[in-house]
């Protein structure tokens, strides 16, 4: 399931968002029905960058909400979190300070991160701001002010070396897609604020 629709435009790096679960999403499931494949190890190349493909591991700037401390933090991180019977799915966002359509989808994803959180569903969210207002790369201190205005109460960080660059197509904002946590294969890419969109995708990769 692919969507793309017009939106802001950037150069890469993206930013991406990590995502947690709503109630009653992806029927029923919760963190007590997660199966994962039984090792620790990353899932092996290939890696690619398109919906069926599985993503590489990388190292990227996060912090837990607006009130972390950020840190390096890799893709593997959140996998080793479906081995341990709590994950099952990572939505990743990329934003840019600068991007109005970014801003104002911020309440819904907030909201959706809520929803799923109450259910106890064994998803996860990303959000990675890339970009400052004047269009340089993001800091620490550019993903604390985005995370403190708009409340963001799931993982929140930065690219900094641009690992995730290629895996969105083009370079417009905002940006997403969904990962199966147990085989890391990216499920659904899609471009622009679509309210709902998160929760669909979500539930369509959930068991």
């Amino acid at each position: 399931m692919s969507r793309r629709h017009p939106a802001c435009l950037a150069i890469l790096p993206v930013v991406f968002v990590a995502l947690a679960a709503a109630p009653g999403c992806g029927g029923g499931t919760t963190a007590s029905d997660v199966t994962c494949q039984n090792t620790a190890t990353y899932p092996p190349a290939p890696y690619g960058a398109t919906e069926g493909t599985r993503i590489a591991d990388f190292a990227l700037r996060v912090q837990a909400g607006k009130d972390g401390t950020p840190a390096d933090k890799k893709l593997s991180d959140y996998r080793a979190q479906c081995v341990a019977g709590k994950l099952k799915v990572l939505a990743i966002f990329g934003a840019a300070e600068w991007c109005v359509p970014c801003q104002k989808e911020q309440p819904d994803l907030v909201q959706t991160y809520a929803d799923y959180q109450a259910a106890k569903a064994p998803v996860a969210f990303l959000e990675m701001v890339t970009e400052k207002s004047d269009r340089s790369p993001a800091d620490d201190g550019t993903v604390n002010t985005w995370a403190t205005t708009f409340g963001i109460p799931f993982d929140i960080g930065r690219d900094p070396t641009g690992a995730l660059g290629p895996y969105f197509q083009s370079a417009s904002f905002p940006q997403a897609m969904v990962i199966k946590l147990d085989d890391m294969s990216i499920q659904t890419f899609w471009q622009g604020n679509v309210t709902g969109m998160a929760k669909t995708a979500i539930d369509a990769a959930l068991p």
